[in-house]
């Protein structure tokens, strides 16, 4: 065996033993990251000098290249570690009684994008219940961006403040009147109590701004990568250095340090936060999470996502000034020129895609001792693996973030170009994705990376070929274990773009809570099982009770009683103890009730949606929508109850000739399916159809 695979074994292993010591001592993890930095930096060092020798011009390009992807990398790590490493603990908050004196005059102001209009009225319904002790000394305003004209009639209905984006974040910030402002985007939903949760930081005069952590109440299946937006963590750990990022949402501001930031209210602006620090105030960080939000639920608006966060980014290092960044201290300068590019990954992880596809095809020999490489490439491997791993990253989230950059790069690359070319960024819809029975692959989306897929299976069609000829050389074989590699993350990649099933569209939350069912002709006790602002769920506590409440109350309609509130509801399924219902003719009141009792709570009490009944075989799927059937040419109008992925049931609001084993078509999701009448009943106003799908 060559010296130079001896030298990478014993360097390798001195790693591996220092990583293991590190473990019982956490001083030495600062002799672990010194050793990750010098193999690294001896590697890119080693692959600078082969630059240097290589005298082939497509050669010295293509090394050129992955000189330039390892120094991207290289660049990110130190940034990862430059945080970590200072900063390991979360701050502990500690809560005390917030006095009556310290609840200031306020302004609450709702920022609002594109957010459906269902989103928007739960937020803000949610700022109406936060509690102040004088309610006069709060003024609500809405930021209409799009100038929609039901937002308005919204604002009006509500008492609002409605501006438009005729005004300017000055202008607009002009007109507060309180000394605090609480910023909150449009899918915001904030808990009752946050003022009494945020207003102890701001006990300190030297305090400017608290930005405010946010959960999601909605079923997610994709989160922004660990290196590439400032998470939780990251922004306990800034806090350190008074470097939190703060972009004028959901934080707390002190209303006239406000008025000393560039405030552009038309987009997201991360000189907010910087303005104000480098102008001496102190910015915070409240981890616990005081806001429900929407996080992106599909691949494709999480690409949208980070394209808008990489504008974002890119335009407040463009317009910050000189002199505003040589006000920050070193710390915060260097935290902030930590700040992740989206662009950056996007063509480190294309370039490295590319690079073996285009050095196959086109039979580029890259003159290198591959000993040496091997000498020094695996030290850097190990030791940047390890070194990730003993500052709290996981090899599961490491090679996550490498399927999310695989899966994100080409979208983000492109978008990055529009951008450049549009000077503006094309915003993302906060929204919930539509309804879906079965999963589906995003085929528009994914192109890319099937035809990648392709070319990389002939590429290694090719190098088969070398080898089962002894054509080969030591570049064949670092090619297939790179192809390999590249293969098994595209493989990897297709799976994020296939949607995950969503059996409903509003989220449910759990209760316990105790109520009255009350009927036309008589009255049940029951017990919440979930509910959310549209409808709920009981279960009756006398068993004894089933078969006459079915009987007597399947298709009625009613009040449900709790909380001293009688809220009609219309009945929607009846099945053995259990009620489902939903709410009809909800006044403000009720309708602010119902939001501090679900969007409002902690997210503890969210219902997994993505199944609403893990045990059934079959599984139905409340639906309560109007759909087209026919039994001829003829289209009728009926109600779809329930649908499986086996059949589904109808509610029709006229009798129709029908029979039992007769075919009928139905209209799902615009195409036409056909199915069997398994079953009909009946009863004084309505026909029921059983169906099962032969299709």
């Amino acid at each position: 065996m060559d010296q130079s695979i001896w030298l990478a074994l014993f360097v390798s292993g001195l790693i591996i033993l220092t990583y293991l010591v590190s473990n019982f001592w956490r001083p030495f993890r600062w002799v672990l990251k010194i050793l990750a930095m010098l193999t690294y930096l001896a590697f890119i060092g080693w692959l600078g000098w082969e630059v240097w020798q290589v005298s082939g011009v497509g050669a010295r390009l293509c090394l050129l290249a992955l000189l330039a992807c390892l120094l991207g990398k290289f660049t990110h790590i130190i940034s990862y570690l430059g945080m970590v490493s200072q900063s390991e603990t979360k701050t502990d908050y500690t809560f005390s009684d917030v006095k009556s004196a310290e609840y200031q005059s306020l302004n609450v102001v709702i920022r609002i994008n594109d957010e459906e209009y269902e989103v928007l009225q739960r937020t803000v319904v949610a700022a109406l219940n936060i509690y102040h002790p004088r309610p006069e000394q709060v003024q609500y305003f809405i930021l209409d961006e799009k100038g929609r004209p039901e937002i308005k009639d919204l604002a009006q209905e509500l008492k609002f403040h409605y501006l438009d984006n005729t005004l300017s974040g000055q202008e607009f910030l002009a007109q507060l009147p309180g000394k605090l402002t609480l910023m909150l985007a449009g899918d915001s939903v904030s808990q009752k109590t946050i003022l009494s949760e945020v207003l102890p930081e701001l006990r300190d005069s030297r305090v400017g701004f608290v930005v405010l952590n946010k959960d999601n109440y909605n079923d997610y299946v994709y989160s922004l990568t660990t290196l590439g937006a400032p998470s939780e963590l990251m922004q306990i750990q800034r806090q350190r250095f008074n470097a939190v990022f703060s972009d004028g949402y959901d934080a707390l501001y002190v209303t006239e340090a406000l008025r000393q930031s560039a405030f552009d209210w038309h987009q997201r602006d991360l000189r907010v936060g910087i303005n104000l620090q480098a102008a001496g105030y102190q910015g915070n960080f409240l981890a616990r999470k005081l806001l429900n939000g929407l996080a992106a639920e599909s691949l494709v608006t999480l690409a949208q996502r980070i394209q808008y966060e990489a504008f974002r980014d890119s335009y407040a290092r463009r317009h910050l000034s000189k002199g505003t960044y040589s006000q920050l201290n070193r710390k915060q300068k260097k935290a902030y020129g930590q700040l992740q590019n989206f662009w950056s990954f996007a063509w480190q992880r294309l370039t490295f895609l590319l690079l073996p596809v285009v050095i196959t095809f086109l039979g580029i020999t890259i003159p290198v001792n591959y000993n040496w490489l091997v000498a020094f490439g695996l030290p850097a491997l190990v030791a940047t693996g390890l070194v990730l791993l003993a500052y709290g990253r996981s090899f599961q989230s490491f090679y996550s973030d490498s399927i999310y950059e695989t899966a994100l790069s080409p979208q983000v690359f492109w978008a990055k170009i529009k951008v450049y070319l549009a000077k503006k960024a094309a915003s993302y819809q906060t929204l919930h994705k539509d309804l879906n029975m079965k999963s589906r692959l995003q085929w528009r989306k994914v192109w890319f990376q099937i035809v990648m897929l392709v070319l990389m299976i002939f590429a290694l069609v090719i190098l088969n070929f070398h080898v089962s000829m002894r054509l080969s050389s030591v570049q064949s074989w670092f090619l297939l274990v790179w192809l390999l590699y590249n293969l098994i993350l595209l493989g990897l990649t297709l799976f994020l773009f296939i949607e995950q099933p969503r059996y409903r569209r509003a989220e449910r939350f759990k209760s316990d809570k105790k109520c009255q069912v009350r009927f036309f002709d008589g009255t049940v006790a029951g017990r919440i099982l979930n509910w959310n602002e549209t409808g709920a769920r009981i279960r009756f506590e006398d068993s004894r009770q089933k078969q006459e409440t079915r009987s007597r109350y399947s298709h009625g309609n009613g009040w449900l009683m709790v909380d001293g509130l009688n809220l009609a509801f219309e009945t929607m399924w009846l099945d053995n103890r259990t009620l489902g219902l939903r709410f009809s003719d909800i006044d403000l009141n009720q309708y602010r009730y119902l939001v501090e009792m679900t969007y409002a709570q902690p997210m503890t009490m969210v219902k997994e949606t993505q199944q609403q009944e893990p045990n059934r075989k079959d599984l139905r799927i409340a639906q309560y929508q109007e759909v087209s059937y026919r039994i001829s040419q003829i289209p009728f109008t009926a109600v779809m109850l329930d649908i499986s992925n086996h059949g589904c049931r109808l509610r029709l609001e006229k009798r129709q000739m029908l029979q039992a084993k007769s075919l009928i078509e139905v209209k799902v999701d615009k195409t036409w399916r056909l199915g069997e009448i398994r079953w009909l009943q009946s009863d004084d106003n309505y026909q029921f159809v059983g169906i099962k799908f032969v299709d």
